[in-house]
Parts: structure tokens; sequence; C-alpha cells
């Protein structure tokens, strides 16, 4: 055999399966063997401590190379008494009598590079087909222990044993994890097992450990942080679907509550997203409080679920749900000395009572919660047959949306903006109308909050806005006047890839310019949209679309972030005009300077009656818009 110049480095030698002896070595090798000649290594007699299991690992390598196989394992060996741990790359090597050797090449770890390579010392033992021991390898016995009586004791899991002696029956093999008795420990190794069925060795089973505990550890640790909610640390809907699949295996009836957290957009919107997170925190650790038995799960967003076996409630369920509201509902203090006063809409229902799966367990919980939103909130409403008929109501809805646009159901309707001082028609306002065969006349409202949370938003939005500029040229001619056209955009669809520059695109397209488009946006998505580091808004603006705030008043924080916002107007919410005639319209008025000082336009909806309009004019506010102006 020829060896080049470069493989001089590496130990290499050639060892003779069937005469347990070493043919020949490179001078690497010799070194690693702890020899400073060929002859005194081709002299070791290596039968005299050959285990039975390393024995057949070996015929069973010949066997692997005849088949042309190319074997890599990490190996303990032991020169003179020194333990040494190589990577070793065993291939066939044909002695000149015909007989299969193997050639054999060794890294050691300084070679490599990756002494975590080094950790998996190959563990080798041999059992009879009964799963008596026979004998081991060092390693084996140094890891495992010399103690071992029997295969049944190494591996833990009995329903997993006897798996592998199916696939040893079928496929004479099995690969797999497996968790093993380490004296008082467990622990997981990579398992290679052969069943060999030679005239002399039938039934034995020749067995191949490799540790694989700390990755495992880890995918356990990930798995567990997999179940659980970054935030509040408590389960999320993964780590609840797990707990109820347990419940409903096992036939353990339990009570579930549904929870939201009432007004919660606002509280977003008045202290930011970090000061949500900070109540989600604090709501999440009230939730602990309530009983030990109990599991706290985030569901989503502000909504909550909280489940126990009903065996293990400390208390009746009725007196439980009292305490679980008192102890829900609190006034949480801000770091500032802002306090909060927090309140819950629950819903419950239980399994096996109100359904058998936890889709429906979990559903009817949350039509009981929704019916406490009804009742006036910050109340415990127990599930009720029938009660899912408003969520079904939502599902007909989401149905029949996704081909209203097939069916040609939608239209759009158009709400005048009018500058009172001048009288003139300002703009339009683009309004989704949709009549259903089946629903009926479904409020805009509720079907754009369907579409919101079925992902239509965006497709039904973007019919709104082609059909409305296709539109904006006849309205222009029967008003004679040059209007411009205003379209209420929802953050999600704002939130998608180049929304600017697709509406710019749209705008063209229809033959005309920006600045003939307001687009309404409302307080929260402007807020999301300041912190994006590529801002949507201020790409609208430098196309030169105008930005409205739609619906301003509702949220708080608006008001120190106002100057922030590259708007032009500010539409304040209708609720505003309730006490328009009887206050003097301080509300508004204060809000009409505010904007004003900031280089905006106040516009107010909602105007219904002349007393409105002249109040308002009275004020400073032009822009106006409501039935007033539509002729309703």
């Amino acid at each position: 055999m020829s060896v080049s110049i470069e493989q001089l480095h590496t130990a290499v030698w050639i060892y003779d399966i069937d005469n347990f002896c070493i043919n020949w070595a490179n001078s690497a090798a010799l070194k690693l063997w702890e020899t400073d000649s060929l002859e005194e290594l081709q002299s070791r007699d290596f039968l005299k401590d050959i285990s039975d299991a390393v024995r057949t690992s070996l015929e069973n390598y010949q066997q692997a190379f005849l088949q042309g196989e190319v074997v890599s394992e990490v190996w303990t060996l032991t020169p003179k008494g020194i333990a040494k741990e190589v990577f070793l790359i065993m291939s066939g090597h044909r002695l000149a009598t015909g007989r299969m050797a193997m050639c054999c090449e060794a890294f050691e770890p300084e070679a490599l590079g990756h002494a975590s390579l080094f950790n998996a010392k190959m563990l080798v033992s041999s059992f009879q087909f009964n799963g008596q021991f026979i004998s081991s390898n060092p390693a084996f016995k140094e890891v495992i222990g010399t103690d071992l009586l029997n295969l049944s004791q190494l591996i833990i899991e009995k329903d997993q044993l006897q798996a592998i002696y199916d696939d040893l029956n079928i496929n004479n093999s099995f690969a797999g994890e497996i968790l093993c008795r380490v004296g008082d420990q467990h622990c997981w190794f990579y398992a290679n097992m052969h069943l060999l069925q030679s005239h002399d060795r039938k039934g034995k089973i020749l067995l191949s450990l490799y540790s694989v505990q700390d990755r495992k550890i880890k995918e356990i640790a990930a798995q567990q942080e997999s179940y659980r909610d970054a935030l509040t640390g408590l389960f999320n809907r993964r780590g609840l679907l797990q707990k109820i699949d347990h419940y409903l295996e096992s036939q353990t009836p339990f009570l579930l509550y549904y929870i939201d957290l009432d007004g919660f957009k606002l509280i977003n919107d008045s202290f930011g997203h970090a000061g949500g997170d900070r109540i989600l925190i604090w709501f999440a650790e009230r939730l602990r409080q309530l009983d030990s038995a109990g599991q706290g799960c985030r569901f989503g967003g502000d909504e909550f679920i909280w489940l126990c076996p009903l065996s293990a409630l400390a208390m009746p369920r009725e007196q439980f749900s009292h305490n679980m509201l008192a102890t829900l509902s609190q006034t949480y203090r801000e770091e500032q000395g802002i306090t909060i006063d927090i309140f819950a809409s629950i819903g419950s229902a239980t399994y096996p009572h109100d359904g058998r799966s936890a889709m429906d367990i979990i559903s009817h919980a949350d039509s009981a919660m929704y019916m406490s939103k009804l009742k006036g909130k910050n109340q415990i409403t127990a599930y009720q047959q029938g009660m899912e008929q408003e969520s079904k109501r939502k599902g007909l809805i989401a149905q029949h949306l996704s081909q209203a646009i097939q069916r040609q159901e939608l239209s759009v309707r158009y709400q005048a903006i009018y500058d009172v001082t001048s009288n003139k028609l300002k703009a339009y306002e683009a309004l989704l109308h949709w009549e259903n065969e089946f629903l009926g006349n479904v409020p805009m409202k509720e079907a754009l909050k369907v579409a919101k949370t079925t992902g239509l938003i965006q497709l039904i939005e973007g019919w709104v806005i082609d059909k409305a500029l296709e539109d904006l040229p006849t309205l222009r001619a029967n008003s004679h006047n040059n209007v411009g056209l205003s379209l209420n955009i929802s953050g999600l669809h704002l939130a998608t890839d180049n929304f600017a520059n697709d509406l710019h695109s749209r705008i063209r397209a229809a033959g005309l310019k920006p600045e003939d488009i307001i687009v309404e946006l409302t307080e929260t998505t402007l807020l999301n949209d300041i912190d994006q580091q590529i801002s949507s808004v201020q790409q609208l603006k430098e196309l030169g679309i105008i930005i409205s705030i739609d619906s301003f008043g509702i949220g708080l924080s608006s008001l120190a972030y106002l100057h922030k916002i590259p708007a032009s107007i500010v539409k304040v919410d209708k609720q505003f005009l309730e006490g328009v005639l009887s206050n003097g319209a301080k509300t508004i008025d204060f809000i009409h300077q505010l904007v004003t000082s900031l280089g905006m336009t106040t516009l107010v909806e909602g105007v219904e009656t002349e007393a409105q309009k002249e109040a308002l004019l009275k004020i400073g506010v032009q822009l106006q818009q409501g039935s007033l102006y539509n002729g309703d």
C-alpha cells in the first residue's frame, strides 16, 4: 500500500479483522500507538483484551466494507494503557490473500479543532436477544457502569423497549434516541442496534450508544419555552391546547374561563405599547394568585384563559367566580403614580357539560364572555346553549364576505365633506356598503372587523380604493367642483409591503393626482407607524397624498404625539358633538385651537343640525361632515 506525503500527518493503519492484528502503519500511527517500530506494533496481541461487543462490532464493519460502505465513529484507544479519544474513518481494504481488512484513519481533537465532537464517545455493548448482557467496551463500562445485567435495566421507557424489539424483529435494526438509566440519573443517547443472526451468534443484539444529553436538554428546554408566552410567562395557545388534550385523554372534568380586558385599546393608546405590556405582565401575576391548581394562559393580545380540574377547585364554582372577578378587577398603579382601574369581561364553560373538544369549550367560553360585554362588562357569565349564535354570525359574515366581491354585493357610498366658510363641497369620503341576500345589510364596522380578523381587509379595501378612484371623475362632474376623495385605510393594510407606492400607482393609473386623495388613518395606526424605521405615512406624504387623523379624541395619547404625526387634517370624533350646544363646545374649541396651532385643519364629523353647524362655525371649524350635508 502506498501513502501520499499529504497523509503522513494523519495516523493511518491497516487492521486485519480476522487475525486481530495490525499489518501496516505509517509513522503518525506508530506515534499514536505509543511505539517506535512497526514490528513491535505488529507483534501486539489485540485479541487479549477485546470484548465480545467490540469483536462483534468489527465483524459487523467487515460486512459493511464488503458492501462498499465507510464507517465514521469516535473510539477510545488504549495503547499501553493510555486512553486516547480519536475520530476514526474506517473503510475496507483487500489484503493480498483477498480477505477484507480495515483501513483506519485517526484524527485527534487537536487536529480537528472540534472538541465537542469528542464528548460523544462510542459506547459499544452486546446482549442476548432476551436482553441478557454479554459484554462491552471500556467506554461503556466507564459511563454506564459494570453492574448492568439486562437491556430492560438500561432502557427506562418500557413502551420504547417493546418498540425496539418490534423493529429488530422486522428490520433486524433500530436507530433512534432512547432514555437510559445511568446510575441514579436518566440520560439521553442516540442508539444504533443490530440483530445479528449468523449461525454461531443467532439472536445477538449489538448496541452502539452516543450521548446526546446536552442537545436533548436544550431541545426539551426550547420545547418548554415554545409552550410559554414570552411576555407574561403564562402558557401560550400551544401550551394551553396541550394541557386541555391531557385532560380530554384522561376524561378529567375541568372548568375554563375566557377573560378579556375591558378597554385595553384605550390603555394602549394612552400609555403606549410598553405601558400596555407592563399591565399585561401585572394582570398575569393576578391570574397566578387565583389557585395553585389552575393554569393561566395568554391566548392572544389582551385575552387570557384560566382552567382548572373541577375536582381541584378549593371552593364552589360560584364562589370561585366571585373571587376571580375581585382578584382580577383591581387598580393598577403606573410607575409615574398614575392609576388605572382594570376590569375584565369573563365567560366560563365546563368539560364535558358544555362541550367535548378543546375548540368547543374555548368557543363556548368565548361566547359567554361576549355576553358579559353586552351586559355591561366587568362580570362573569356562565355559558348557556345558544350563546354561540353571535359567534356563528361572525363566521357567516366571514364566509359570505370572502365571496362578496365576486358576487358583486359590495358598493361604495359617498359622504360629503363641506367647507362651510366658502359653502363649497371639499371632498367625498368613500364608505363601504354591503348588501347580502342571506345576511341583509351588514353594518360597515361589523364587516370590516371581520375582514381584519380573517385577513380579507387588504382585498376589501383594495376593491374600495379602485372603485372610488374610478368614480371620482363622475363625482366631480356631478358636483361641478374639483372635489377630493377620502379613503379609510386600516393599520393592517398600511403595514403591507410597498403600500405607499402601490396606492400611488393606482392613483396615477386612474388619471388622478396624489393631492386629490386624502388617506384617513386612526390614531392607533398613526402612532404605531411613528415607531417604524420606514414610515409608510411619511412615504405617503412625500408622494403628495394628504393624511387625515380619523376619529380624533378617542385615543388620549395623540395629544402628546400630535406634533409628530405628518397629518394635514384632524377629524374630530362625532361623540364630542353631544354637548356642543349646551356647554359652549369647550372641548372642541380646545382641540381646534391645538390643531390650528400645529398648522393642521380641523374637521368635525357627525354634524346633523343647522344649530351644530353654526356652533362649530362660531368656533372656527370650517370643514364639517355629516347627514346635514348629505340630505339624510
